[in-house]
């Protein structure tokens, strides 16, 4: 018999039972942007109220005069879930093998995997929700382009958040509460000139969506 070979000397290779190779989701962030809101059936009305409250009336009266009166009321504004389904099918054989060598639950495997593609696919139709400019009026979007980007040498990103959330308090009468930005956008304004300049005498550190939350009044969720 010839010299054996390292593999047939080893006959079974071995699994490295602490290492594994695989894919991995970036942070998903559709559920902080769009709340997840469980409903009873799949289709129905959800209720919305008017803005009387935030009308001024005029409530002064001399006394004994007749009491104004002011209306208000609501409107069901229809909904529908679409009913979506994957699967991964694992045979009984092939599991109970993969239990023993290379030690592996294929059935948590599956429910995991499915678990992820449904995300991703949430995640996919919120970000073409969001990122549509045709779901926005004139008032509520702006397009940065060539030096007015945040990369640009006019680019302003504090300007054009500040802009932002007025636009968002004029319409609805707060101020939103979190900013999210993509990993390039968060990298732009972490470079951005304007923005060091802004912090180069509170902190020689790097710039963190910590510090560009407290620069912006609010929350911030970047590197996405």
């Amino acid at each position: 018999m010839s010299q054996m070979t390292p593999g047939q000397a080893r006959v079974v290779d071995p699994i490295l039972s602490t290492h594994a190779l695989g894919y991995r989701q970036a942070g998903l962030i559709a559920r902080a942007m769009f709340p997840i809101a469980f409903v009873g059936m799949y289709g129905g009305n959800v209720i919305e109220f008017g803005a009387e409250a935030f009308k001024l009336y005029k409530s002064i009266r001399a006394p004994g005069t007749t009491t104004k009166r002011i209306q208000f009321g609501y409107q069901g504004k229809p909904y529908a879930i679409v009913p979506s389904a994957l699967e991964a099918p694992v045979p009984r054989e092939i599991m109970r093998d993969a239990s023993q060598v290379p030690g592996l639950n294929l059935g948590t495997r599956a429910v995991n995997t499915v678990l992820r593609s449904l995300n991703l696919e949430h995640e996919y139709n919120c970000a073409q929700l969001a990122r549509t400019a045709a779901n926005y009026d004139s008032n509520h979007k702006v397009a940065l382009t060539g030096t007015s980007r945040w990369t640009g040498s006019a680019g302003d990103p504090t300007a054009d958040i500040n802009a932002a959330r007025e636009a968002i308090r004029s319409t609805i009468g707060v101020y939103p509460n979190l900013v999210t930005l993509s990993a390039r956008a968060f990298s732009a304004a972490s470079n951005n000139a304007k923005i060091l300049d802004r912090t180069k005498y509170t902190s020689k550190d790097s710039i963190t969506p910590e510090m560009l939350a407290r620069l912006w009044n609010g929350a911030a969720g970047g590197g996405r």
